[in-house]
């Protein structure tokens, strides 16, 4: 906190400072050739309260642009998720490298998916900043789903043979992707149809 107020300060004096410094002065330089008097006193000490109530106006509105900066910033702006017209063709594209695939999926890559499949098991990933969640499918396609760190909860949860049912978000690396996913449901084991 400190530190955020000296930095302030340190912007305001560099910004603001020299020009109130100037006239600080420049006023002491042509009241000083006077013989000091009652109007020199009030004078000297009008100039130095309109010195500092200028600083302090600065420095305000200076904190004020600040704050509103930060306000805007941690608005997040609303996002509209897209999903894919035709999950099946897509994941049909899932254990395929190369680029015919990724002309395939380049018109969703960005877009989301919903899966569903049978829990097989969870990792953390080498980065530590995620999950690797593997979903098996009835048709027997396995899927593999990237949760972040955020999820970690609801991924920590699962049960093996649970029936999940998730939203990711499509990508292409050395084949199709599944990233930023979620857990939209979870149950007990059922049938799950391949899409």
């Amino acid at each position: 906190m400190m530190l955020g107020v000296l930095s302030k300060v340190r912007g305001f004096v560099v910004e603001k400072g020299p020009s109130y410094v100037f006239w600080f002065f420049t006023f002491m330089a042509i009241l000083s050739r006077h013989k000091p008097s009652l109007a020199y006193h009030f004078l000297w000490e009008g100039v130095v309260v309109s010195t500092l109530l200028g600083a302090l106006k600065g420095y305000y509105r200076q904190w004020q642009r600040a704050v509103i900066a930060e306000s805007r910033l941690a608005e997040k702006p609303e996002t509209r998720r897209t999903f894919v017209q035709n999950p099946r063709e897509v994941l049909s594209l899932y254990w395929q490298p190369g680029y015919d695939a990724l002309q395939k999926v380049a018109p969703v890559i960005g877009q989301w998916i919903c899966v569903s499949g049978y829990f097989e098991g969870e990792a953390e990933r080498l980065t530590r900043d995620g999950y690797h969640v593997t979903l098996r499918q009835e048709c027997g396609r396995v899927l593999q789903l990237m949760f972040p760190k955020a999820a970690e909860e609801s991924v920590k949860s699962l049960r093996r043979a649970q029936m999940v049912t998730a939203i990711c978000k499509v990508n292409y690396g050395p084949g199709l992707l599944l990233e930023d996913c979620e857990i939209v449901e979870s149950r007990p084991a059922t049938k799950v149809r391949c899409a």
